[in-house]
């Protein structure tokens, strides 16, 4: 009985060692995980960054079209990004699918507002570049 209980109290040592171990291989890939994540994200925020630049520094052609489309992309570069870091959060697979959702939502929404917007835009700027030949040809 003696030689049960101690084969007992080694298997409960071992299970409890193995327990250790797996719970501290555990903490070193969940660290691991948050830190490769910490860098995508710092890719990301990085890659943002630039296109923003880039199109900040992109010339607009001072016409109300070229303003409202670059005023419009840098908006949607910004809202791209902020959609990637709540991915970049995201928890589960379900909180994934409804950020998707009303990403899609909202975008479908913000490029109707922004394509009648543009072709407002766009058929005063025609406007105006018609109109000025035929002004100067009748001076």
């Amino acid at each position: 009985m003696a030689k049960d209980s101690k084969r007992l109290e080694v298997l409960s040592s071992q299970t409890k060692q193995a327990f250790d171990e797996t719970k501290q291989a555990t903490e070193r890939m969940k660290q691991s995980v948050e830190e490769t994540k910490a860098q995508a994200l710092n890719a990301v925020d990085t890659y943002f960054e630039f296109l923003n630049r880039a199109i900040s520094s992109f010339p607009s052609g001072g016409t109300e079209f070229g303003e409202k489309l670059k005023s419009f992309s840098e908006r949607n570069v910004v809202t791209i990004h902020q959609f990637m870091r709540q991915l970049g959060q995201a928890n589960d697979f379900q909180e994934v699918v409804r950020l998707q959702a009303e990403f899609i939502q909202t975008q479908m929404k913000t490029f109707a507002e922004q394509a009648t917007s543009l072709a407002e835009a766009f058929s005063k700027t025609a406007a105006s570049e018609v109109k000025m030949p035929f002004k100067s040809s009748l001076d």
